[in-house]
Parts: C-alpha cells; structure tokens; sequence
C-alpha cells in the first residue's frame, strides 16, 4: 500500500468516527462493569472476532470462537446463541465471555446484533 493511501484511509475513518461519535457511543464499549480487565485493544480484538461470526446472514447456532489479546494477554470467548429477524433484518444473539479483574474468572454477556440498511452492524435496543 501506499503511504498517500494509508494517509487517506486513516483520515476518512478519523472523519467517520468523529461524525458518528455521538449516535455509535455505546457501540464503543457495550460492556458494563467496573471490575471487566479488558482494553481499548482487547476490544478490538473482539470486534474482529465477532465481526467474522456476525459477517454473513447465516450462523450456526453454537459456534464458538476464542479469542486472545497477544498484548494484553487477556483472552475469552464468543458464541453464537442464535440468529433472528428483527424488521426483516438478519439478528445474531452473541454470548461475550470476558476477563475480570481478579486472578480468575469471567463474566458472560449477551447482545443482540442486527444489521442495518445501511450494511453496519448495531446492537439491537433490548
């Protein structure tokens, strides 16, 4: 890739997030809780991972992903607790496993994704 490319890239996804930054807030960070370990990072990593599961309109019911954090060390898990429609947009129902801050455990919780009309994915108002 090119260096003027890379340039154009980051900025229009700098602009991107700024324009968006009031209406996607809680897409940033969906997960409460003052005693979660995960980072800025971690959450990138698992956008990415449950960006693969929630892809395609199709996803089988159980499947499971890992993930890890080579940074942070942290690592968890994404499964797929079942797929829907919500205004004849395709819904994935996704069980987030994540790091706490004591030496062991994990805390579960639940989204609900839908895409669209636009193409993105949203978590679904409860």
């Amino acid at each position: 890739m090119r260096k003027g490319s890379n340039r154009c890239s980051a900025l229009l996804a700098c602009t991107a997030l700024v324009l968006s930054a009031g209406a996607a807030s809680a897409q940033i960070n969906p997960f409460p809780g003052r005693d979660l370990a995960i980072s800025d990072s971690d959450l990138a990593v698992i956008g990415e991972v449950a960006g693969g599961l929630i892809g395609g309109n199709v996803v089988p019911t159980g499947t499971k992903l890992q993930w890890y954090n080579g940074e942070t060390h942290h690592r968890g898990a994404i499964q797929v607790l079942g797929s829907s429609e919500q205004d004849g947009r395709p819904c994935h129902r996704l069980r987030y496993t994540l790091p706490v801050k004591s030496a062991t455990g994990s805390r579960a919780y639940d989204l609900t994704w839908c895409k669209m009309p636009d193409g993105d994915w949203k978590i679904a108002p409860k």
